[in-house]
């Protein structure tokens, strides 16, 4: 056993995730009164909820302060390297100079100082009161400020945590933060809505600075590099203030439309300052003039802390949404311009290599531009109407152009000598497109029809008619044997190239289609409307696949080469890539200036090239290339509060749900996040195997707009979704014993429902009178038991859904019950002074079995051992209790989160009790000689 322990001891070591040693099954020694006093933590899923993230000096570490710890990462291979456990919440973090040693304020108040290098905590410091929201080494790393809740700023001396000097600021609302200038003799301070800036040496405030008239508070201070300016941001309805150290003149205000949160980070040459945000993004700002570079998004969730790492390359983001996410700065930096001669750009598209981008204009010209360095190279006139669309042809060679003048041009691309004009359409040209090996041209115009042209030549082929409509976009597919047109009667048509005859006619869209584009095998067909939608089809037969909805009209389509990705943009400049197998969206660009993009590209490399007009009459283009390629650093787990945990029959699985909307699974042995099942909008409520493990229930009880709750049903070996039920009853779920009945329930509802596990089939619905808080199965499967509001258990018979007693037990109120193998059941009561166990059967009136004597009035939730013999309660201080219910005797308080527990429950066979918690987190409890745990995934 010895050897084994070394073992596991080694592996998880040198794997950087660290949990105390499970049996090969997977269950343990089973928990008995007997032995409860060797319980300890076999291991905690899941890291908490993010709130900072930071550099070390060196930039070879990144630390996340999460609500467990803080966890530390290879900001190189996004490599977890260790994990630091702390006694509370983690509000706010920050290295020493020299990068021995990180300091965390925490949500109880303390201050705690501890070594990277193996975790261990050097100093704890503790004032009087409140959570610590900010703290901040000295450039020489000789003294630790910390900003509290309770509205003072500490200095501390980092050697031996002795208090130096307390800073009582002028207003009793929390310090939100706090910075030491880069010579260190200064700290500025964030409180209310004002900055106070101190002198160290003797804690003389210097001045106080006011940030605007708003009454949101000022969340984040920074200084820059060079210490002559500081920033602040907040709330501070979207701005963000730039002051002079010097004499606290405002330098520049910084305006954004959503709210800043938590933080903000000054580039380490000064020249950009990071800021997040509550609607999810990253913003990056031009301190020279206070202009907003870019807009990075991709985060879910609240972006709650920024950091630079120390060269500049990378900027990190911290969000609500569980993922800190890093991105490479240098696709930050401000677009390429693309000077004309002040004619309104009407449209833009790339060479096949990018090398050149070719723009139409207002002004009947062409424009060439070298993508390279924006260098004008031609202007193409000949046309007598404005220039609406240009094409490349797949070599290259040839930029064709329509225009409103009714003609097509084909010009020389290498020296913008025009090669020949076609004639023939009625109405002005919309769209042009050539096929994939150059040979063929299609055009689509505003007289409702498509033509065929012959490229080498220009000789017309034929004319496809059938729009009602102006044809609005074109597109071939890769072999040339299909052609798409969309147009302004809202549908699209997919026509044969060889012989012109309309293979069939795709509707679905509710405005005029703007859009179209074939995926690189031919197989799928993306189009794009003014109606906000896009729809992915099989071109075999028109199937649906998935429909993309945007908040505004979408402009252009394009997959990437290997078809795995679609890019599309909107009129806002807003670009989004979707996941084409499953239409999930995968990334969010802001694009610098609200304004349309005129022609979106994907580069070998699978980033993306935009081209965006900037104005009717600038006559110019942004030429930016948007990176997708951040890397993405998941903390583990849930990024909310857990409120639903299930063991599997076999004891090798744990699936758990989380107000996040996010439900996962978890193999047990090692604690390893198996899979992440989605499809929920809202939060989950409750889970539930089956007796085979085979299937899983999961619940959300909180209304969809139609006031309804989903129960989604699993297969639970490869996470897919066997079927989802619409129903007022999904606040919890239950298998019977033989797993061929699925019953669920909800506060919203006067009744359990039955229903066919196969295939989702309603079978019974059972009256109670009130929305059943509880439900469960006795264990030979005949009967159903819920328990109501009114402190009433209600028991039916299975086999026809009949009902057989209601029993009213004394108390207030019922917490739970179970029912045990000998029929009889056990509930747990709260009385006006004391929480009893009662146990009855089925026929009999209750009797109190025992008292819990001491059981603290903070209590949460509860759950009894399969064979009854124990009873665990969760605490909304984050303890856990266990108790023998024989005799209510407390045997042991379990003591590892650090938020209300939601949910307590032990396994099929007794051996581990799992525990889930608004720290994001659940802790798996079991037998264990070894009480020195070291844990966390």
């Amino acid at each position: 056993m010895r050897k084994k322990l070394i073992n596991y001891i080694l592996t998880f070591v040198l794997a950087a995730i660290f949990i105390m040693p499970f049996p090969a099954n997977g269950a343990g020694e089973k928990i008995t009164p007997d032995n409860s006093g060797r319980i300890s933590m076999l291991a905690r899923l899941g890291q908490g909820i993010i709130r900072q993230a930071a550099y070390s000096p060196d930039g070879r570490l990144l630390a996340v302060a999460a609500s467990t710890g803080i966890a530390l990462y290879d900001p190189v291979t996004s490599d977890a390297t260790g994990f630091i456990n702390t006694p509370s919440w983690v509000e706010s973090i920050s290295f020493s100079p020299d990068g021995s040693t990180i300091a965390a304020g925490l949500r109880d108040g303390a201050v705690c100082l501890y070594n990277i290098s193996d975790g261990s905590r050097l100093l704890a410091m503790k004032g009087p009161s409140g959570r610590v929201y900010g703290v901040s080494f000295s450039p020489d790393g000789a003294i630790l400020a910390s900003g509290s809740e309770d509205g003072t700023v500490r200095l501390w001396d980092s050697s031996d945590g002795k208090p130096l000097r307390t800073l009582e600021t002028l207003y009793s609302t929390p310090v939100n933060s706090i910075a030491f200038s880069p010579d260190g003799t200064s700290l500025a301070s964030a409180s209310s809505q004002t900055v106070q800036l101190w002198r160290v040496s003797d804690g003389l405030q210097i001045r106080e600075m006011a940030c605007g008239s708003s009454s949101s508070p000022v969340l984040s201070v920074a200084f820059s590099p060079d210490g002559s300016t500081l920033a602040c941001g907040g709330h501070l309805e979207g701005s963000l203030y730039l002051f002079s150290v010097r004499d606290g003149a405002i330098l520049h205000t910084l305006k954004y439309p959503g709210e800043i949160t938590d933080n903000l980070a000054f580039s380490p040459d000064g020249s950009t300052l990071a800021t997040g945000s509550y609607d999810k993004s990253v913003q990056i700002w031009r301190l020279s003039d206070g202009s907003l570079l870019s807009s990075l998004e991709g985060h879910t969730g609240p972006v709650k802390s920024v950091a630079f790492s120390p060269d500049g390359s990378t900027l990190a983001s911290a969000s609500e949404d569980g993922t800190v996410r890093l991105w490479p700065v240098a696709e930050s930096t401000p677009p390429l311009m693309l000077k004309g001669n002040g004619e309104q750009i009407m449209s833009a598209s790339f060479s096949p290599n990018k090398s050149t981008l070719a723009a139409g204009t207002a002004g009947n010209t062409v424009f060439l531009w070298n993508t390279s360095d924006g260098v004008l190279r031609y202007t193409l006139s000949g046309h007598t109407g404005v220039v609406g669309c240009t094409a490349f042809s797949p070599d290259g060679s040839t930029l064709a152009s329509g225009s409103q003048d009714n003609t097509i041009r084909l010009w020389g691309a290498a020296d913008g000598k025009l090669l020949r004009v076609l004639s023939g359409h009625s109405q002005p040209l919309s769209c042009i497109a050539f096929s994939s090996d150059g040979s063929l041209l299609v055009s689509g115009a505003n007289d409702n029809t498509v033509r065929l042209w012959r490229a080498a030549d220009g000789k017309f082929l034929r004319q496809l008619e059938g729009h009602t409509e102006p044809v609005s976009c074109v597109a071939f597919s890769l072999d040339g044997s299909i052609l798409a047109s969309g147009s302004q009667d809202n549908t699209v048509r997919l026509w044969n190239t060889f012989d012109g005859s309309l293979v069939s006619v795709l509707e679905g869209h509710q405005g005029p289609v703007q859009s179209v584009a074939f995926s690189p095998d031919g197989i799928i067909m993306a189009s794009a409307a003014s109606d906000g939608t896009v729809l992915l089809r099989l071109v075999s037969d028109g199937t649906l696949l998935h429909k993309l909805t945007h908040s505004g009209a979408v402009k252009n389509l394009s997959f990437i080469p290997d078809g795995s990705t679609l890019a599309t943009d909107t009129y806002d400049g807003t670009v989004r890539l979707w996941k084409v197998s499953d239409g999930s969206l995968l990334q969010k660009y802001g694009h610098s200036t609200p304004t349309p993009v005129s022609g979106i590209t994907f580069n070998p490399d699978s980033s993306v090239n935009l081209a965006s007009s900037l104005g009717p009459a600038a006559g110019t283009l942004q030429l930016r290339k948007v990176s997708d390629n951040c890397r993405v650093i998941r903390v583990g787990g849930h990024s909310g509060a857990v409120s639903a945990a299930s063991f599997s029959p076999d004891g090798f699985t744990l699936a758990t749900g989380s107000w996040d909307s996010t439900l996962l699974l978890w193999r047990i042995p090692d604690g390893v996040l198996l899979k992440t099942l989605e499809g929920y909008t809202y939060g989950i409520s409750n889970v539930a195997f089956s007796p085979d493990g085979s299937t899983l229930a999961s619940g959300s009880g909180v209304p969809s707009a139609a006031g309804v709750g989903i129960l989604n049903v699993w297969s639970v070996p490869d996470g897919q979704l066997h079927y989802s039920i619409s129903d007022r009853g999904a606040d919890n779920v239950s298998f019977s014993p033989d797993g061929s009945i699925l019953a669920s329930s909800s506060s919203k509802s006067e009744a359990v429902t039955l229903w066919r596990t196969s295939d989702g089939s309603p079978l019974h619905r059972l009256e109670c009178g009130y929305g059943p808080k509880i439900i469960t199965f006795s264990p030979d499967g005949s009967t159903l038991a819920a328990a109501t509001p009114d402190n009433t258990i209600h028991f039916w018979r299975l086999s026809d859904g009949s009902p057989m007693q209601t029993i009213a037990t004394p108390g207030m109120p019922l917490l739970d019950f179970a029912l045990l193998r000998n029929g009889s059941v056990l509930s747990v009561c709260v009385e006006d002074i004391s929480t009893d166990i009662r146990y009855f059967t089925i026929s009999h009136a209750s009797e109190i079995l025992s008292r819990l004597e001491g059981c603290p009035d903070n209590l949460y939730c509860m759950g009894f051992s399969p064979d009854g013999a124990l009873l665990s309660t969760g605490h909304t201080d984050g303890k856990v209790f266990l108790w023998r219910t024989s005799d209510g005797k407390q045997l042991q308080v379990l003591e590892g989160h650090h938020a209300v527990v939601r949910k307590v429950s032990f396994n099929q066979d007794g051996a581990t009790l799992a525990s889930a918690s608004d720290d994001g987190t659940v802790c798996l409890w079991g037998i264990s000689d070894f009480q020195d745990t070291i844990i966390t995934h």
